[in-house]
């Protein structure tokens, strides 16, 4: 769910697995500790920033 949306809220996440809140969010953590989750990035439009596109 995450690799899908990076945004999903922990509370969602939660919910979706059955589990608390607080479990969902050590175990989140803990995957970003351990480095399973490497990072959360964001996607930027080149062109709503005026940028060209160049092939």
């Amino acid at each position: 769910m995450l690799a899908a949306n990076a945004r999903t809220p922990n509370s969602v996440l939660a919910q979706t697995a059955g589990i608390a809140p607080s479990t969902c969010l050590m175990r989140v953590r803990r995957l970003q500790e351990t480095g399973v989750i490497r990072g959360f990035h964001a996607e930027l439009s080149p062109e709503a920033l005026g940028l060209p596109i160049q092939a």
